[in-house]
């Protein structure tokens, strides 16, 4: 997801809260997981916006967003030098 991709993936509550409802397969089978495979193989600019989308998503991610909630947790104990 953070390398812009679109995703496709088996439907469970935790893949609908991480991918969103458009990643998701019609079903819990093989078959299902491959016609949406098939479905994004064949939709270059479905494919492109939904990357865009997954990037997006994983920003709050980031090593760089991880980093300045840390940082800010020890600006806030007062434990990191004033900036």
């Amino acid at each position: 997801m953070a390398a812009g991709l679109a995703l496709a993936a088996f439907p469970s509550e935790h893949n609908r809260t991480l991918a969103g409802d458009e990643a998701l397969a019609q079903g819990s089978t093989a078959a299902a997981l491959v016609a949406q495979i098939e479905a994004l193989a064949d939709d270059r600019a479905k494919c492109r916006a939904m990357g865009l989308k997954n990037r997006e998503r994983t920003q709050p991610y980031s090593l760089q967003s991880g980093g300045r909630m840390i940082a800010d947790v020890y600006q806030n104990l007062g434990l990191a030098p004033q900036a």
